[in-house]
């Protein structure tokens, strides 16, 4: 079978946002397009899919201190992101739980500790079964969810 494909101009579309501030793409042919946004100083990132909810989010690279880890990090998965090169770890994971809560349509909502990290691979993520892909870029972290 052969897969049909829609080329538009960009001012055929708009993407918006509703009430809670989840980004929705808005024109024709977009009623099957999900969006996820995200930017931090003068850099943004965007993944859009017709396959379904996405998240992505985007985050610089700092130190942390304690209070942080400890809001962001249950002891067990501290254990299972490790320790080394702390600071972009550390962001890697908060990345994900943004991403994952982009990719539910909720966010955050005051506690990462809500969204478990299981699995944490090099730059991979596993939340509820769900993968979330991390890269650095330049002094930023990137996450999305696949």
């Amino acid at each position: 079978s052969k897969t049909k494909s829609i080329k538009l101009f960009p001012l055929e579309f708009s993407v918006c946002s509703d009430e809670s501030g989840k980004p929705y793409m808005d024109g024709e042919h977009m009623e099957n397009i999900y969006v996820s946004l995200s930017h931090k100083n003068n850099t943004g990132v965007a993944v859009a899919s017709d396959n379904g909810p996405v998240g992505i989010d985007l985050e610089e690279i700092k130190e942390r201190d304690r209070d942080f880890i400890d809001m962001l990090l249950s002891p067990a998965e501290e254990r299972i992101a490790g320790v080394q090169n702390l600071p972009e770890t550390l962001t890697r994971c908060w990345v994900a739980k943004e991403a994952f809560g982009k990719y539910l349509g909720k966010g955050l909502h005051g506690s990462p500790l809500n969204y478990v990290i299981s699995q944490f691979n090099n730059d991979e993520f596993t939340i509820e079964d769900k993968k979330i892909k991390t890269i650095k870029y330049l002094n930023f972290i990137i996450g999305w969810t696949i």
